[in-house]
């Protein structure tokens, strides 16, 4: 990207497992991944700014077939949220972290003229 993205959107993207009264099912989370399909019908110039582990970059592919410019550092872990939901509890949300990406450093945010900065981390400290 030649220039600052109009909206920047950073935070992580989750690999996240969801077990419902014991079944489990993979799916992709976080508030980049959302706040990224969200943004892009309205035509702004956006730029997701996520973390991820080199290995997970092709879970980056939702987004990118559907337009949205994104820009992947490399730390050593992609966050990944367990959240347990059972009758037992009335399906009360219990989520556990199972991994963290490292946070973001202020040098690794280049863009210093976008319009809109929208920061969704995961859990204090990230961004």
């Amino acid at each position: 990207m030649e220039k600052d993205p109009e909206m920047l959107i950073i935070g992580d993207l989750s690999k996240d497992l969801l077990v419902i009264d014991g079944k489990r099912e993979q799916t992709l989370g976080g508030g980049v991944y959302y706040a990224g399909f969200a943004a892009r019908p309205s035509g702004a110039d956006l730029l997701v700014l996520t973390k991820l582990a080199l290995r997970d970059l092709p879970l980056l592919h939702e987004l990118w077939r559907a337009g949205v410019a994104v820009q992947a550092l490399p730390t050593p872990e992609t966050t990944t949220m367990t959240d347990i939901f059972e009758a037992g509890t009335g399906y009360e949300r219990r989520s556990e972290i199972s991994s963290a990406a490292a946070p973001f450093e202020p040098e690794e945010i280049p863009f210093q003229h976008s319009r809109l900065y929208y920061l969704t981390p995961m859990m204090h400290g990230i961004v």
